[in-house]
């Protein structure tokens, strides 16, 4: 577990150095390969060990080891996001409306998720619960979609445990296997939703300053200046009022 640990942490810090939250696509799918291909040793040294001790026969180790591999990285898929994204996220809620809006997110996550899989009917519903996480992921930041995801998985995790839901099945193998996969299906999808959306605001947003900047230097050089970005406001009130509106803090503009 250990060397899976430490493999896991370097391989997406090797992919993406400065990918630990999870707001581009890029480092969201760094993070996915990487853990996948980290969660390898783990599940290969550990069947291993059950076959040579004849806990379990060789003829079952290529489904031990699915089972095993399987529930390791969807595991880590799941809930590495939390711990990821907790420390280093801009501010969880950031008004009395947020943080409503951030619970309702979540509540409403798990009740369709409860209601989803524990239905016994014959009408399959397990894809309502994604428009939730689709809600966090326009809505909240990478933490937020990952506490809905956790939140939606552990309603999944319950229901399947009692024998209901669509994942229902005489073989606990094959609802186990097909629980796993809706749950890494669905936390991977809202974290790469909000991880474009993150990617088209800052692009936007580096846009908008390039556009500004262009402003101020027609702006400057229509006013005859050789170099606007030199200019003390002071010295002309229209570059002042440019500056105002930038809501900027005071610079020294002659001194850089």
């Amino acid at each position: 577990m250990s060397l899976q640990a430490y493999g896991g942490a370097w391989l997406f810090r090797r992919c993406e150095p400065s990918g630990e939250r999870l707001d581009s696509i890029r480092a969201v799918y760094c993070f996915v390969a990487s853990q996948s291909v980290a969660c390898l040793a783990s599940a290969s040294f550990g069947v291993l060990a059950l076959c040579t001790g004849q806990i379990i026969g060789w003829e079952d180790f290529s489904y031990t080891w699915l089972t095993w591999y399987l529930g390791d990285a969807v595991g880590i898929i799941t809930f590495a996001p939390v711990l990821l994204t907790w420390r280093i996220a801009p501010g969880l809620c950031k008004n009395t409306r947020e943080s409503i809006e951030f619970l309702l997110m979540v509540l409403l996550g798990l009740l369709l998720s409860l209601l989803v899989f524990t239905d016994v009917s014959d009408v399959s519903l397990f894809a309502l619960p994604i428009g939730v996480l689709l809600w966090a992921a326009v809505r909240g930041n990478q933490l937020v979609v990952a506490i809905t995801g956790l939140a939606i998985s552990a309603g999944a995790i319950y229901g399947t445990s009692k024998g209901n839901g669509p994942f229902q099945s005489s073989d606990i193998n094959v609802s186990l296997l097909s629980l796993q996969l809706y749950m890494a299906v669905t936390v991977v999808s809202g974290l790469s939703v909000s991880a474009a959306l993150s990617e088209r605001l800052k692009s936007a947003t580096k846009l908008g300053i390039e556009k500004q900047r262009r402003r101020e230097r027609e702006f400057g050089i229509g006013i005859g200046l050789s170099n606007p970005e030199r200019i003390s406001p002071k010295d002309h009130p229209g570059l002042r009022r440019i500056r105002t509106c930038r809501k900027m803090r005071p610079q020294r503009w002659c001194g850089r």
